[in-house]
């Protein structure tokens, strides 16, 4: 048989079909799914709790060395409202709003 001669449409539905019965139908389909999902959901909770480091991280280190620096303030930014709209937590506000009060300054060399 030619397979270069078969309908685009009629080889997505025979693949869509295999998977299908593969999986086990549509039970099969719904385990595929929540399993994605899942894996989605620790990927995400990885994710946050990472930014959440690197926001605490630069934050501490500014507020200890009592001013930030462009670069500095320029990184939380970036981490920061995505950190948020992902749902993160009072404790890193609290830190932003502090950060973001500090006097901004080139680094030196002392410092």
């Amino acid at each position: 048989m030619d397979f270069t001669r078969i309908d685009p449409q009629t080889i997505l539905w025979v693949t869509a079909k295999a998977v299908f019965l593969a999986v086990g139908g549509a039970e099969g389909i719904v385990a595929v799914i929540k399993a994605i999902a899942r894996r989605r959901s620790a990927e995400h909770k990885m994710l946050v709790g990472l930014t959440r480091k690197s926001l605490k991280d630069e934050m501490l280190n500014a507020i200890i060395r009592d001013y930030t620096t462009p670069t500095q303030m320029e990184v939380v930014s970036k981490l920061y409202a995505p950190y948020i709209k992902s749902g993160g937590n009072g404790y890193i506000k609290d830190l932003y709003e502090r950060f973001m009060d500090l006097p901004v300054r080139e680094h030196t060399r002392e410092g």
